[in-house]
């Protein structure tokens, strides 16, 4: 869960860096494809509570939380955010780097009261609190603005010995029909004696349904998934399952049933499906309600313009100059390179006007792969001298405004080749950038886009 919603976080971030308002080259807006589990992409049959922001039972993870702090807005953020990944439910003794991310500019963690300092902050929505000691009670973040006002707060409790189960009907407006079509959902959890969900819990329970409906059970990690099995097991304390009506109406009560734990019972009631001669006026949409909360899409520009895109007059470089237009020509299948030697490891780049720069987007080859010792100049000044991160696609490099008017970017070590992340479960290479066998150059240097910006005071 951690791993997912970071990654989540890292890969949204480079989408939410480039909204309206942030220069020539916007993200207008995204969907995620894969909402909840499913075998999209060729994951395997078998890969339930492993991908999508929540379950197949809709169940939402961490990553559901990390996607509703980080895009809750028309474009900027509006309403301030925040979210512990993961529980508080260890074992004695387990440190362990805890996860918090927020909207906010800062965030403090504290354990049992004590506070844990400031988060390290990236990809703007992640904190990172590293080597935090367990112990029982609670876990709490705050997330406060740049002047140290409290925006939002999340806590995580220890919760106690598993104890009970507990049912909750998840239903439609529309109540239970018996159509021989309509299901209904439920979640069972386990809880500890306070109600509270055990996070670490798996038992497995058993259910029992009577009346006038069909069992259509949920899933778990498994041989076969537990498919149509009425006896499965929580996964972090909670699963769902699901029963269908036949076309009689009537009481329908679902027991759960696990070893040591209380039993949980609900009784619900199907209501007759109207129909004559087999035709029915009603749709499966009757009662149903658009959600409307978000208000109007705003009638003037929904975004403040935070930094402006600075053009580029001419170029020139230690190797292959010529090329050079190709590193700043919006078109990312294209590059520059030079011929390998690390003295030629450098383009020169004449802004049209001078400009305060603060900000320096690069898309290197390899950027998965490689890694790359870069300095920044403005008119001579140093601004930025550091190892870019392997990355899915853009580094951005910012520092305080330079006024200038040239700026260098220039390799000042050879850089470092890790294959991580090779191919996709189908066995598709993913994109790395300009195909070109030049992992064994030292000196290599290519640059596919170079962009420059000027931050708004």
């Amino acid at each position: 869960q951690d791993a997912h919603a970071i990654e989540n976080i890292a890969r949204w971030y480079d989408y939410w860096q480039e909204r309206p308002g942030t220069g020539d080259r916007v993200n207008g807006g995204g969907v995620n494809i894969v909402f909840s589990e499913s075998n999209t992409h060729y994951r395997g049959e078998e890969n339930y509570r492993r991908s999508g922001e929540v379950d197949a039972l809709r169940i939402p993870k961490d990553g559901y939380y990390s996607h509703k702090v980080m895009w809750d807005g028309w474009v900027n953020n509006e309403k301030p955010g925040i979210h512990i990944l993961g529980h508080w439910n260890y074992a004695a003794g387990v440190v362990k780097n805890m996860y918090v991310v927020s909207s906010a500019a800062k965030v403090e963690l504290f354990v049992n009261g004590k506070s844990m300092g400031m988060g390290e902050q990236r990809n703007r929505f992640l904190f990172t609190f590293k080597n935090i000691v367990w112990q029982p009670g609670s876990i709490k973040a705050i997330g406060y603005d740049a002047n140290g006002k409290k925006l939002a707060t999340a806590i995580h409790e220890t919760a106690g010995s598993p104890y009970a189960l507990r049912l909750t009907q998840i239903s439609a407006v529309n109540s239970f029909t018996a159509n021989g079509a309509d299901l209904t959902l439920f979640e069972i959890e386990v809880v500890d004696k306070l109600g509270r969900r055990c996070p670490t819990a798996l038992n497995m329970i058993h259910f029992t349904l009577k009346g006038p409906a069909t069992w259509r059970g949920g899933m778990a990690q498994g041989p076969d998934n537990f498919i149509l099995s009425d006896t499965l097991p929580v996964e972090c304390g909670v699963n769902r399952i699901l029963i269908r009506a036949t076309d009689q109406p009537g009481v329908i009560i679902l027991t759960a049933n696990a070893t040591g734990l209380k039993t949980a019972r609900m009784q619900i009631s199907s209501k007759p499906f109207k129909q004559v001669n087999g035709l029915s006026l009603q749709m499966p949409t009757d009662g149903l309600k658009p959600l409307l909360d978000k208000g109007p899409t705003p009638a003037a520009p929904s975004f403040t313009a935070i930094r402006t895109t600075l053009k580029v007059k001419a170029t020139k470089a230690g190797a292959n100059s010529d090329k050079a237009v190709a590193s700043y020509d919006d078109n990312e299948a294209s590059d520059w390179v030079n011929d390998g030697q690390l003295a030629t490891a450098w383009v020169e780049y004449e802004l049209e006007n001078v400009s305060a720069v603060s900000e320096v987007a690069l898309k290197l080859n390899n950027f998965r792969t490689r890694t790359y010792p870069v300095k920044i100049s403005v008119d001579g000044q140093v601004v930025f001298k550091d190892t870019t991160t392997r990355n899915l696609g853009y580094f951005t490099a910012r520092f305080a405004p330079a006024k200038g008017r040239i700026i260098k970017i220039e390799l000042y070590a050879t850089g470092e080749i890790k294959e991580v992340m090779g191919t996709e479960v189908n066995g598709k290479k993913l994109d790395d950038g300009v195909t070109r066998n030049d992992a064994n150059t030292k000196g290599i240097f290519s640059i596919i886009e170079a962009e420059f910006y000027e931050t708004k005071q």
